[in-house]
C-alpha cells in the first residue's frame, strides 16, 4: 500500500474496507469524524499498514446496529487527539480468532483485558496515542540439538533455536574455557583440548520458566579415522592387506574359471 493522504471514510450499511499492505494512510477529517460506519459496516487495518487518524472523532455510527472498527496482527493505528477534551475508540481483532494481545503506546489506555478480542481505547487531549496488535508472551522452549562434537584444533559452531516470545537471550553454566555465546550462536573455540564436557545452556525472554538444557560437547583427536572395529583408529598396512586377500583371492579363481571354460570350447 503507497504512503497516502485524506480526509474521511465512508463505509455503507453491511460493507466492509479493507486497508492492507505495508505503507502509512493519514487521514486527517479535522473537526468531524474519520469513519463513517452504517449498520453492519467494517473497517478493517490489516498486513502491516499503519493508518494515522488525526479527527475530532475516529468512528461515528450512522444509524442504529452493530459496525466494527478491526486491526491486524501486524497493522497499527495512531491517533491524533486534537480535542480539548480526552476521546475513546473500540477497535477490534482481525480477525477475531487472532492469538495476539493488544499493545498500547504514548498515550493510549485502556481498562480492558490486553487479551480481549475488542477494547476501548482511551486517547487524553491533545495527545496521540498508537494501537496495535503483538504475540502473547510466551515462556521459551530450547528446541536445538543437546550435543555437539568436534575435532581439537579445528572447532565449531551450533545455532541455538527456542520457541516462545519474545526471542530469548542465552547463557552458559559451567562450559569450559573456550566455549562461548554470541548472539543466538554457540562457539567451540579450537583450543578446546580433547575430552567430553557437560555444562547447561540457558534460554530467557522474561517469561517465566527460563528454559535450562543439559548440554554434552565431545571434543575428539585430530588425525582420527574410521574401520570396521568402530574404534576411530586406521589399522595398520598388515590388517588392510589380510582385508585385500579374500578379494584377490576371488579375482584369481573367476580367472582360472574363464580359462577352463574357454579350453573346452576349443576341444
Amino acid at each position: 500500500m503507497p504512503d497516502a493522504y485524506g480526509g474521511i471514510i465512508y463505509v455503507y450499511a453491511g460493507k466492509t474496507l479493507l486497508i492492507n499492505g505495508d505503507g502509512a494512510l493519514r487521514l486527517s477529517a479535522g473537526n468531524t469524524t474519520a469513519f463513517y460506519l452504517e449498520s453492519g459496516a467494517s473497517a478493517i487495518i490489516d498486513g502491516s499498514a499503519a493508518v494515522t487518524v488525526a479527527a475530532y472523532d475516529i468512528v461515528n455510527a450512522v444509524g442504529g446496529g452493530a459496525r466494527t472498527l478491526a486491526i491486524g496482527d501486524a497493522a497499527s493505528l495512531i491517533i491524533e487527539n486534537p480535542r480539548t477534551l480526552g476521546q475513546s475508540v473500540t477497535v477490534t481483532a482481525y480477525p477475531s480468532t487472532s492469538s495476539a494481545m493488544w499493545k498500547l503506546t504514548d498515550s493510549a489506555t485502556t481498562g480492558d483485558p490486553l487479551t480481549a478480542t475488542s477494547i476501548t481505547v482511551a486517547i487524553p487531549a491533545a495527545t496521540t496515542g498508537t494501537v496495535a496488535r503483538e504475540p502473547i508472551p510466551v515462556a521459551p522452549t530450547i528446541t536445538s540439538p543437546n550435543k555437539l562434537s568436534v575435532v581439537a584444533g579445528t572447532g565449531g559452531i551450533l545455532l541455538l533455536t527456542a520457541t516462545g516470545y519474545p526471542a530469548p537471550t542465552w547463557s552458559l553454566t559451567g562450559a569450559p574455557a573456550g566455549v562461548s555465546i554470541t548472539g543466538s550462536t554457540l562457539t567451540v573455540a579450537s583450543t578446546v583440548p580433547a575430552g567430553t564436557y557437560t555444562f547447561s545452556i540457558t534460554a530467557s525472554n522474561g517469561v517465566e520458566p527460563d528454559a535450562t538444557q543439559s548440554f554434552t560437547l565431545t571434543v575428539t583427536k585430530a588425525g582420527g579415522g574410521g574401520n570396521n572395529n568402530g574404534d576411530g583408529k586406521i589399522p595398520p598396512m598388515g590388517d588392510a592387506l589380510n582385508l585385500l586377500a579374500p578379494v584377490a583371492l576371488l579375482m584369481v579363481s573367476a580367472a582360472s574359471a574363464f580359462v577352463a571354460s574357454d579350453w573346452k570350447k576349443r576341444h
